[in-house]
């Protein structure tokens, strides 16, 4: 079965306490931060960096779970934290990659595709005197280039909430496995929860909004293609194309307007579609909330070697209300109770999977 909260893990009480700890110390110098001293663009602090702060105990306590997952796979627990090298994927505002820093770990790698999240990542740093040890601007295929130009393989690879935007997670989970020919331990999360009822309800009317305007988009690059297409043809292949990059949809249209085939690569993980609703916006690629279905992303990384599983992600307990603490508690025993069965119930899912090195 892929699905479980009980791996065996092996002397974790040190590593939670240990993590426990770091998380306090991150707490307070978060806290303490000056907005007004950090020089870093004026939206991305009042939408990213401003809610996290607020909510900081929650987000580092997430991130403490995440790093203890890490930390505790076989291949990786006998490493010394200082010789750990770990990747903060999609590191957004830093506070995970940050969270390494302060327990310990020796090079910590911060990865984004967006600028403006790696000047926020390091103006937070300067700020707290805690900060990533690298800087890279890419997508992974561009990470994989730098990280076999510039230093060794990476000891651990971890990101929270970026899984559901990846363009090609297929491609993308079958290129983990050449990040390093060493030991590597993976945990990734994603809060697209495909049974989750209450998610559903939020996210599936934003998906749909969503692709009213990406389908205009795939329109008009469908028209540059075959500009005297049929109607009805022309909404075929706007559904066709649907979740695809303008590179592709050209390509596929190319090919259509020869021969009237439709040619589009299988793909496991990408192509997974339980509602009819994911869309990505073909100019860049970025998902809308990608539903996945974490058994098949277990499956792929079992292929490329991997020992993987998925574990439940818990709810927020630091909420001020007491009625919603006690709610989250609740529904959190249930989820590590009922085992395979909590999906459904899940905050959010997570990936945990490592590869022994050459030995």
């Amino acid at each position: 079965m892929s699905f479980g909260n009980n791996i065996p893990l092996i002397g974790t009480d040190k590593i939670k306490l240990m993590l426990k700890n770091a998380s306090m110390r991150l707490e307070q110098k978060i806290g303490s931060i000056d907005i007004k001293t950090l020089e870093i663009d004026e939206r991305y602090a009042e939408r990213y960096l401003l809610p996290r702060i607020r909510n900081r105990e929650y987000w580092l306590s997430k991130y403490e779970q995440h790093l203890f997952w890490a930390l505790s796979l076989d291949p990786i627990k006998g490493i010394p934290l200082n010789r750990l090298r770990l990747i903060d994927h999609g590191a957004g505002t830093g506070f995970l990659g940050l969270l390494a820093k302060e327990v310990g770990i020796g090079e910590v790698i911060c990865n984004d595709i967006d600028e403006k999240f790696l000047q926020l990542t390091r103006e937070i740093g300067r700020a707290i005197g805690v900060s990533h040890d690298h800087y890279i601007l890419s997508d992974y295929g561009g990470l994989i280039a730098y990280l076999r130009k510039n230093m060794q393989a990476p000891t651990l690879f971890v990101s929270a909430d970026v899984l559901e935007h990846i363009y090609d997670i297929d491609g993308f989970l079958n290129c983990l496995s050449s990040l390093s020919h060493e030991s590597i331990g993976v945990v990734m999360s994603s809060g697209a929860n495909y049974l989750n009822i209450k998610y559903l309800v939020n996210v599936i009317p934003k998906q749909i909004k969503e692709e009213k305007k990406w389908r205009l988009l795939r329109k008009n690059i469908i028209l540059d293609v075959v500009p005297a297409i049929e109607h009805s043809d022309l909404e075929y292949l706007i559904k066709r194309t649907r979740g695809l990059m303008k590179d592709e949809i050209e390509i596929l249209c190319a090919n259509w307007a020869g021969d009237g085939e439709v040619y589009r690569k299988k793909k496991r993980a990408n192509d997974f579609d339980p509602y009819g609703t994911n869309t990505c916006d073909p100019m860049n690629g970025w998902w809308a909330e990608h539903f996945l279905n974490p058994s098949v992303l277990v499956t792929i990384l079992r292929e490329a070697g991997f020992d993987s599983n998925i574990i439940f992600g818990e709810y927020n307990t630091h909420h001020k209300s007491a009625g919603k603490r006690f709610l989250a508690k609740t529904i959190n025993r249930t989820i590590n109770t009922i085992g395979n069965c909590a999906l459904p119930f899940a905050s959010y899912y997570a990936m945990v999977a490592s590869k022994n090195g050459r030995q």
